[in-house]
């Protein structure tokens, strides 16, 4: 009985490496989120999953589902605030070309 419970927990200690993965940081970046992605796709639900194999084939596509949503929020939100930063730095350029057209006219 030992040895099964063993056995079990080994598989349960696996398939909680996997079930990890299904968080995200709110402050994660897509780069992180698409190395993250790659590295559960690749990791590999053989055999020695026994007779948890197919929970863990699930649980893997489901978490690995959810991290493709996330990714594809992240990677929109990245847009949005790369687009607003360089919409702020044209019109701050705008400003100084006009303060130094006000100024070169004074000259």
């Amino acid at each position: 009985i030992k040895a099964e419970e063993e056995r079990v927990s080994k598989i349960r200690n696996m398939m909680s490496v996997i079930s990890e993965q299904a968080t995200v940081d709110y402050d994660e970046t897509a780069e992180t989120m698409s190395k993250r992605i790659k590295e559960l796709q690749d990791y590999v639900i053989d055999d020695s999953f026994m007779e948890f194999k197919d929970e863990t084939e699930q649980m893997k596509s489901k978490i690995l589902e959810f991290l493709n949503s996330a990714l594809l929020k992240r990677q929109a939100y990245e847009k949005e605030q790369a687009d607003l930063k360089a919409e702020k730095e044209r019109q701050e350029m705008m400003k100084l070309q006009r303060e130094w057209a006000g100024y070169s006219q004074v000259i």
